[in-house]
Parts: structure tokens; C-alpha cells; sequence
């Protein structure tokens, strides 16, 4: 064979293996119009509304990390935001929440290993903190103080896989610090389906698909979320309690001032 017949065969294959890629390519654009993208339409229909009721309702959203040196610390999850690649034909969807601590707090690590995974920590986190040195008998650092508000960014990736008709949730942060990636066909992306990702997002389920959930992790969760809300309702008690008691001491001041300045005859 001469060059030219070879360059010609050569020519021929490729040609053949690009029109069926082609061909491939198109299969999947068609599936994705037809059947996904209504789907991602939808899904971003539900959680842009979502995020509109949240605003006005701002709930409660309590969850419990476990963090690196610092050990489990109780948070609050706000800041709901969502992105889009595009807004009529999505293949990206991306959600970031924030959970954060109340107040800020002093957190000792007495221990310079854990304090540099602290330290770590805070920085990837972005964190505003203040720190300084503990030091044992001999003045020697041991450890370190950290003084700032915990928080933990979170986010949640929805994306499109072609290739396999389904839809890739990959979550940073979400059940816990690191990456989770789940997969869901996509004919099972329904009303039925955001219901159940709406409750995952609100920490009312701690996976997607209840058959997911152990009974003993429902009920792990269910009884921190109880402690959690007992504890809230002691300190709305205890403000109360204290507001209340101020108030009638200024009454009793504002008394007291009021038959001082009364001329004694």
C-alpha cells in the first residue's frame, strides 16, 4: 500500500470515528433537552423558592460539628445562596450555607499538634481569630488559645453527567467536614425527590432517601436536636428571667428617686 492509499484509509477512520461521536454527542444533547434539562429547570424553580420563604422565616437550623482539636461544637446553618452555570439550560446548580457559632468563644488546645490542626482549620475556613500562647510551668508553649466565632462553610454541588443520564450531587461539608458525592437516575429526579432534598437541606433528614438512615443515627440526631432546643429555651428563659428582673429593679430605683426628692415637709 502507498502512502497516499494509507493516508486516505487513516483519513477515512477518523472521519468514521468523528461522525459517530457526533452522533453520539447529539444522542446525549437530545436526552439532556428532552429529559434532563425539565428535570434541572424545575429543581431550580423549587430551591430558588425555597430560598425566598427562608429569608422571610430565617429558622432555626441547628448542627452539630466535629471539629479538628476543638472536638463536637453546635452550630447554625444560614446564608443560603444558589449559582447557576445558566439560566435556561442548567447543568450546574451550586448552593453554599454557612453554619456558624452564635458568639465568638475562647477555645484552649493544650496540645501544639492539635492547636497546628486548629490553626489549620480556621484558616480554610476563612475564619477571623485571635490566638496566643499557652505555656507550662517552665514557660515552655504547649499549646494556644483561639478566640474567634466558629463556622463552617458549606456547599452543595448539583451537576448533569451526560454520559450516564444522571444526576451528581457532591456535597463539601454537609454530613460532617469533608466530601460526599451521591448519584440519582435521572427519572428520579421528581416533586417527590426536591421534597426529600428540601428536608436534607433543612437538616430534617440526615441523607437524601430516608432508606438511607440507619434508626440509630435518626434518633442520634433527633436527640441532639432536642438538647439543642432545650438549651435554646433555657436561654430565652434565662433572658427573660434577667430582662424581667431589671426591669423591676429600675422601677423600684425610679420609686425609691421619686420619694427622695419629696420635700420632708
Amino acid at each position: 500500500m502507498g502512502i497516499l492509499d494509507e493516508l486516505k484509509q487513516q483519513a477515512e477512520q477518523a472521519r468514521a470515528h468523528q461522525e459517530t461521536e457526533a452522533e453520539h454527542r447529539a444522542r446525549l444533547e437530545r436526552n439532556y433537552q428532552e429529559n434532563i434539562l425539565p428535570r434541572m429547570i424545575a429543581l431550580s424553580r423549587y430551591l430558588f423558592e425555597m430560598l425566598e420563604q427562608l429569608k422571610v422565616i430565617q429558622p432555626e437550623i441547628p448542627v452539630i460539628y466535629k471539629l479538628p482539636g476543638i472536638g463536637p461544637a453546635q452550630l447554625r446553618q444560614g446564608l443560603f445562596r444558589i449559582n447557576m452555570d445558566r439560566a435556561d439550560q442548567p447543568k450546574k446548580i451550586s448552593l453554599l450555607m454557612e453554619c456558624a457559632a452564635n458568639e465568638s468563644a475562647t477555645y484552649p488546645i493544650n496540645s501544639i499538634q492539635d492547636a497546628n490542626e486548629v490553626r489549620a482549620f480556621l484558616d480554610k475556613q476563612k475564619m477571623e481569630y485571635t490566638e496566643w500562647a499557652i505555656r507550662d510551668k517552665n514557660d515552655r508553649v504547649c499549646g494556644a488559645n483561639f478566640e474567634g466565632r466558629l463556622k463552617v462553610i458549606t456547599r452543595l454541588l448539583i451537576q448533569v453527567d451526560l454520559e450516564h443520564d444522571r444526576i451528581e450531587i457532591i456535597t463539601s461539608n454537609f454530613e460532617g467536614l469533608g466530601t460526599k458525592k451521591m448519584t440519582f437516575n435521572s427519572a428520579q429526579i421528581n416533586q417527590e425527590w426536591f421534597d426529600e432534598l428540601g428536608h436534607y437541606l433543612l437538616r430534617r433528614e440526615a441523607k437524601l432517601g430516608s432508606l438511607d438512615i440507619a434508626d440509630h443515627e435518626r434518633e442520634m440526631i433527633r436527640t441532639q436536636l432536642t438538647n439543642w432546643e432545650e438549651e435554646r429555651r433555657k436561654e430565652l428563659e434565662a433572658t427573660a428571667t434577667r430582662e424581667d428582673h431589671e426591669e423591676k429593679t429600675d422601677n423600684l430605683l425610679s420609686g425609691l428617686r421619686k420619694t427622695l426628692n419629696k420635700p420632708l415637709w
